[in-house]
C-alpha cells in the first residue's frame, strides 16, 4: 500500500485465527475508522463479513466494497454477488505436485507464477463520497 502513496494505520488492519472472532473484533473498529473497501484472503471470510456489515447497517457496495480471493462457488449466490479473485486450482494442484515431486527427487525448485483472473460482481462499487 505504501508503494501505491496509500496510508495504514494498526486501526485499518487486522488478523484473528476464527472467522467469528475476526468480524467481532476487527470489522466494527474498520467501519468506525472510515474505511470504505475491505480486502479478505478468503471468500469464506468475506461472506461472514458482508453479514456483519448488513447487520451493523452497513450497505454493500453503496457504504463499503468488499472483494476475497478463491472464487468458490458460493462466491456468486451471496447477497449482493462477491467480487473476487479467481485462481486456477488445476495449475496451482499441478504446482503443488510439480514442486513436492522435484523436492523428493533432490531438485531444486524456484518460484512458481500462478496468474489469477479478477471476477467482477456486485460488491464493489465507487468510493463513497463524504
Amino acid at each position: 500500500m505504501h508503494q501505491h502513496g496509500l496510508k495504514t494505520s494498526p486501526a485499518t488492519t487486522g488478523c484473528s485465527y476464527y472467522l467469528s472472532e475476526c468480524m467481532e473484533k476487527h470489522l466494527p473498529r474498520f467501519l468506525e475508522n472510515g474505511t470504505t473497501a475491505i480486502i479478505c484472503s478468503q471468500d469464506t471470510l468475506v461472506n461472514a463479513a458482508l453479514i456483519q456489515c448488513q447487520q451493523l447497517g452497513y450497505q454493500v457496495p453503496d457504504d463499503v466494497s468488499i472483494i476475497g480471493f478463491d472464487d468458490l462457488p458460493i462466491a456468486a449466490y451471496t447477497s449482493p454477488p462477491l467480487t473476487t479473485i479467481r485462481q486456477n486450482r488445476i495449475e496451482l494442484g499441478k504446482s503443488g505436485f510439480f514442486a513436492l515431486s522435484s523436492l523428493l527427487n533432490g531438485i531444486s525448485i524456484s518460484t512458481f507464477l500462478l496468474h489469477t483472473q479478477l471476477i467482477e460482481r456486485k460488491s464493489t462499487g465507487n468510493v463513497p463520497v463524504a
